[in-house]
């Protein structure tokens, strides 16, 4: 971890903020953790991929056990430009506030991070269904995202602006 870097600790994980970091150990860990759980799907580049991560998080031995990344894509049918969201877990690691922490953090340093050409916020499908569980919509609302809508495959689409406008009904999106 660089000492440049900005960090905090949540669980005895120490969770980094790696977004737009040049460090090869960062990009390494992430593709490690990616590579170890075998979850990229065929044909994907770990490498160009790992470009996409915003926050890790580190054991006390300093192995990646989490990660989130973005995108920039084009919301349908409105066409704003998000940034959509993933996350992984590896299993041993999924304690109880983790995915919240990490996730919460990761949007406020998006939100604050000048860039150019940023995208109005950012946008989660529900790729787990776990996710759509009665106490995580409570907990995606009580963060403040809105629930915009579903893609074809019945997943919950969310998002949160950077600045927010007046809500507004929307119909189901994809």
């Amino acid at each position: 971890m660089g000492s440049h870097q900005e960090y905090w600790h949540y669980a005895g994980y120490t969770v980094v903020n790696i977004l737009f970091s040049r460090e090869a150990c960062d990009r390494e860990r992430v593709i490690d953790l990616w590579t170890r759980n075998r979850i990229l799907p065929k044909g994907v580049s770990a490498s160009e991929r790992a470009k996409q991560a915003v926050l890790m998080a580190l054991d006390s031995s300093g192995q990646a056990v989490a990660v989130n990344t973005v995108y920039p894509a084009r919301l349908r049918p409105d066409g704003a430009l998000l940034f959509f969201y993933r996350m992984f877990v590896q299993p041993g690691d999924r304690v109880y506030g983790l995915m919240r922490f990490m996730t919460v953090r990761a949007w406020d340093v998006l939100s604050q991070t000048p860039m150019e050409n940023k995208p109005a916020g950012v946008a989660i499908v529900t790729e787990n269904r776990k996710l759509q569980r009665r106490g995580m919509v409570a907990m995606f609302e009580a963060e403040g995202w809105e629930r915009v809508g579903g893609d074809a495959q019945g997943r919950d689409v969310w998002r949160k602006l950077f600045i927010p406008e007046k809500s507004r009904d929307h119909p189901g999106f994809f």
